[in-house]
């Protein structure tokens, strides 16, 4: 099975990515769920972050497709980018060790169990695998603009690590 949660932030361009879960899932015979909400409002309406509106709205599908199909685990695609960006994030809030601990690999969230399978995998290998398999992943070009947290940490304070350390992931 597959699902995507369309969240209403980037307007055609989050169609767009709708419409490509949508097709491929259609020519590869996969089932498919399909979910949507305006985000912005609903941040606007709870006095929340859009990135936690988009999580909570986002997980709250996901737990309903899980328990209609017999309460199956829900595979997400974080991988070790989003690993280390939550390390460092959870270290500059002044986290405890548990927070250092970072994404855990299993978790129940809104009664559902969701399960990482890519948190030890990079995302250059990630995309090396599509390329090799002739998939085309989608671009959600949010991800480039330094206006939240984990998109600060990824695009302004990675790259000065890097300068210490070339390997860090």
């Amino acid at each position: 099975y597959a699902a995507h949660f369309e969240h209403g932030i980037r307007g055609k361009a989050s169609l767009d990515d709708a419409a490509f879960v949508r097709d491929f899932c259609k020519d590869a015979s996969v089932p498919y769920y399909e979910g949507s909400a305006d985000i912005p409002k609903i941040a606007a309406e709870r006095h929340v972050s859009i990135e936690t509106a988009a999580r909570d709205e986002r997980y709250s599908f996901l737990s309903k497709i899980s328990r209609k199909l017999g309460r199956i685990p829900v595979a997400v695609a974080h991988h070790m980018g989003d690993q280390a960006e939550t390390v460092i994030m959870h270290l500059l809030r002044g986290s405890g060790i548990d927070g250092l601990s970072g994404i855990s690999p299993r978790s129940m969230i809104y009664g559902i169990e969701v399960i990482r399978p890519l948190l030890c995998v990079s995302k250059g290998d990630i995309l090396r695998f599509c390329e090799e398999a002739g998939l085309r992943p989608r671009h959600d070009e949010t991800n480039d603009v330094p206006d939240c947290l984990r998109n600060s940490v990824r695009l302004e304070l990675m790259p000065v690590l890097r300068e210490y350390n070339p390997g860090i992931i």
